[in-house]
């Protein structure tokens, strides 16, 4: 099974511009920055929609590096998770994660939620956060698996001024 030969491990910062790699192959569907593209039909700003997830990446990698694992298979870089705490409320958030397309489905994405939540106890916190966009079924059945409870939806608005 891939599962076991998969290496998960604090990122580097060599390790930046393989996580926007992904970034930009895994959320298209799965993040407003697309959503928003795909309604309008225009690049906001004059870039594609993964230009600005990437910079929102990119920002967290440059200050929070510290925060996020990745998981490697035979030497490559195939998936990602970023992951906050907030040590007042005792509570773990998890953040931006992403596997390379032809690598989900084969259990990375679980192994690295459950290092992110294995370190949220470590550190102490109580409570563990994911968020995700209602269409994103993948992320939903990875969260519900491992034991998050859907807390409540939320909407999104736009409109074209």
């Amino acid at each position: 099974m891939i599962e076991s030969k998969v290496i998960i491990r604090k990122a580097k910062p060599e390790d930046v511009e393989s996580i926007l790699e992904i970034t930009a192959e895994a959320f298209k569907n799965y993040t407003i920055y697309h959503l928003l593209e795909k309604r309008y039909g225009v690049k906001f700003g004059g870039k594609p929609w993964y230009e600005w997830k990437k910079r929102e990446l990119k920002k967290f990698c440059d200050s929070f590096l510290n925060r996020i694992y990745i998981a490697e298979l035979d030497g490559k870089i195939v998936g990602y998770m970023t992951y906050y705490l907030d040590r007042e409320r005792k509570m773990g958030e998890v953040g931006n994660n992403a596997v390379a397309p032809q690598y989900q489905r084969r259990g990375i994405a679980t192994k690295l939620l459950r290092k992110v939540l294995e370190t949220f106890r470590e550190e102490g916190m109580e409570y563990a956060y994911v968020g995700t966009l209602e269409n994103d079924a993948p992320a939903r059945r990875l969260y519900e698996k491992v034991g998050f409870k859907e807390l409540c939806r939320s909407i999104h608005y736009s409109m074209k001024l």
